[in-house]
């Protein structure tokens, strides 16, 4: 079957501590790794991950959304405050109408109708007719980052927009997250402190808070706690910014996984969630990860089904959802018909998914089909990606075990 040789592959791919990535971008396929925090863990503008533990009780080998996500909402909210700024800051000899005007149209091209080529067109000319420009400058640079991963080209217009002036906060965000997806996490943190303490001495001045102010402490929390470790301090990151915004639901969620997976206080991490969705009854990272604090910590079966069936109505299709929820029905309900119909949906719609494929190849074992794992396994070896990337430690548990089951520890060694 094509399903096992994928399998296969995934668990070769776990030996070298890397996972495929081809093709896997934010806008790509949803694989339910726990994010270090990349793509996609909570990035507001974004998150994900992404995105858990031993084969313990089954339910444990299921991966939570973590840390990073992302919403469509970048470049509206831009468009937003470009407007506010624009017609605060004026400018001698700018036609600030047209700029402003430009600046609205090239974020409703890319953000409403992901056209990239008339988002630039409007952006470029913008910045032709206000060449130093913060806002013009800093929304392509966004174009350029989210469109097209452009990250050269995009660096050198926030780079020229934080020139034109060093405090603009939207600049100093969206650099920041673009710095994140790069994995230059300490330059995102300076970006992020710098956007945060200019939003709060605008606050200490009697202004509203900037508009991306909960958004840059939501991101600033993310990677505080997986990117570089320092839990206590994105503790307080998310605290702060539901003292602005106590329905904030990225927020809500993003302090629940900490407090689930850094302070083991599955209670407190329960609160976060329900308020969660007591604002948005349809958020689906929040419903999964309700469903699998259901099914891991506090062992309530039906509950957990209903969450995962209530996520399944939100949204059928997603493979991190369909990997879990088949998880799920093979463990706790013994419900392999169900179970495999999920596993090959799953990769039929995102057939590179490393987590499913383990999961998948681990169900394919525990049903007989060991010789055939292998076979498969064997013939596959030569075709690692060249573009693979490293994995979170928790997420290659599975797989690894998964691969001590296929094909042994002498072959392991010798590969």
């Amino acid at each position: 079957m094509h399903v096992t040789i994928r399998a296969a592959l995934a668990l070769l791919l776990a030996l070298s501590g890397r996972c495929w990535a081809e093709g896997s971008t934010r806008m790509g396929c949803e694989t339910m790794t726990r994010m270090a925090a990349g793509a996609q863990g909570t990035l507001m503008t974004g998150m994900a991950l992404q995105h858990e533990g031993e084969r313990g009780s089954l339910g444990d080998t299921s991966f939570r959304v973590s840390g990073w996500k992302e919403d469509a909402g970048s470049m509206a909210l831009r468009s937003a405050h470009a407007r506010a700024s624009l017609r605060l800051r004026g400018g001698a000899g700018e036609d600030e109408d047209e700029v402003q005007r430009l600046i609205e149209n090239g974020c409703s091209l890319w953000d409403d109708e992901k056209d990239a080529s008339g988002a630039e067109r409007c952006f470029l000319k913008a910045i032709e007719l206000s060449p130093k420009n913060e806002e013009a400058l800093s929304s392509y640079g966004v174009l350029l980052h989210e469109s097209s991963n452009n990250f050269q080209e995009a660096t050198k217009y926030f780079e020229m927009a934080l020139s034109s002036n060093p405090s603009h906060i939207d600049s100093l965000h969206f650099y920041g997250n673009m710095m994140h997806a790069m994995h230059e996490d300490l330059k995102a943190k300076m970006l992020y402190e710098r956007a945060i303490q200019e939003a709060e001495r605008m606050i200490a001045n009697g202004e509203e808070p900037h508009i991306l102010y909960v958004e840059t402490l939501c991101n600033y929390g993310a990677l505080l706690e997986k990117a570089l470790g320092e839990v206590d301090a994105a503790e307080m990151a998310y605290k702060k910014a539901l003292e602005v915004n106590p329905e904030d639901t990225s927020v809500l969620f993003n302090y629940g996984v900490l407090l689930e997976d850094r302070k083991d206080d599955v209670d407190g991490a329960q609160t976060m969630y329900l308020r969660a969705l007591e604002i948005d009854p349809e958020d689906l990272n929040v419903l999964m990860n309700m469903a699998l604090l259901l099914q891991n910590h506090r062992h309530d079966y039906h509950a957990a089904e209903k969450y995962f069936t209530k996520a399944m109505e939100v949204n059928p299709d997603r493979v991190d959802l369909l990997s879990n929820f088949a998880v799920f029905l093979e463990d706790i309900r013994h419900d392999t018909n169900r179970a495999t119909e999920l596993y090959l949906k799953a990769l039929t719609i995102c057939p590179e998914d490393v987590v499913t494929l383990a999961h998948y190849g681990g169900f394919l074992l525990r049903n007989g089909k060991a010789e055939e794992a292998e076979q498969r396994f064997k013939q596959e070896r030569a075709c690692l990606p060249q573009n693979a990337m490293e994995i979170d430690p928790e997420v290659a548990k599975p797989i690894i075990e998964l691969r001590r089951s296929l094909v042994g520890e002498s072959l392991m060694q010798q590969m």
